[in-house]
């Protein structure tokens, strides 16, 4: 069996820091060497790797940090060190392996920290559209300030402004789910399969058996699902997902659907 760390092994391409963050080795940052209670930036690469929450656990057991998962929202997976540290974290699922990146902080400065926009960042590997703003102040970190270390201010100051969305695979919506579309000749069975590679399968089959199959790939932003398909125009719909249940909207209608093992 190979050794654990090396299943759970860093990037080889070195962690891009933001400005103020200062590189700490190829795969880690802080954003004050001298405390770094206020900021980490982390990144792991999982080869096979799934981007569920659970194998970010076992992957900061590797490395030596004790964990436990708060919440998963949209994406963004919290976890709480044993040593109380706040954990936030978003992976991203391609070419059979899946990259993490991570923010650690005591949980006072977690408050100042605006974990959302730094990992977007670092997923897309550069800042998008950055906007000058009135509600963020920027934090001393490093040698010049951090542009992503930030809280509430009444000064303007840098901000992440408007964007295109980008459209991450959430761990919380992976799997089988099944319900029922209400159509005008009565209700047709609708399979949906939601990858953690980001692929996306749906199979609608009427009363008579006639089954309709649509391919594409899938992601989430801001509450809302999209289902590019490869042969017709994405979809695009808000979600709501509870503890074995996703509702979203198919040809407007309201369509809940259960998850099945």
């Amino acid at each position: 069996m190979l050794p654990f760390l090396f299943l759970y092994a860093t990037s080889a391409l070195a962690l891009q820091a933001p400005a103020g963050w200062t590189p700490q080795g190829e795969d880690r940052a802080l954003l004050d060497p001298s405390n770094p209670t206020k900021g980490e930036l982390r990144e792991y690469v999982v080869p096979n790797g799934t981007g569920i929450a659970d194998e970010l656990v076992r992957t900061l057991s590797a490395k030596g940090v004790q964990a436990s998962i708060v919440s998963e929202r949209n994406g963004m997976i919290t976890l709480q060190t044993n040593d109380s540290r706040v954990i936030q974290a978003r992976a991203s699922v391609a070419e059979g392996k899946a990259k993490w990146y991570l923010v650690l902080a005591s949980p006072e400065a977690t408050k100042s920290l605006d974990a959302n926009a730094l990992l977007t960042s670092l997923q897309a590997r550069i800042p998008v559209n950055l906007a000058w703003g009135g509600e963020i102040e920027v934090l001393a970190g490093g040698g010049d300030g951090s542009l992503w270390g930030t809280a509430g201010a009444s000064k303007p100051s840098w901000s992440v402004g408007d964007r295109e969305p980008e459209w991450l695979v959430d761990a919380s919506l992976y799997g089988f789910w099944r319900g029922q579309l209400e159509t005008v000749n009565g209700y047709i069975d609708v399979k949906l399969r939601l990858d953690a590679n980001g692929r996306v399968r749906m199979e609608r089959i009427s009363t008579d058996g006639r089954m309709n199959v649509s391919e594409g790939t899938w992601g989430t932003h801001d509450e809302e699902l999209r289902l590019a398909w490869y042969a017709s125009e994405p979809l695009v719909t808000s979600y709501r997902l509870g503890k074995q249940t996703l509702i979203l909207t198919l040809d407007d209608r309201t369509v809940e659907m259960q998850r099945k093992e």
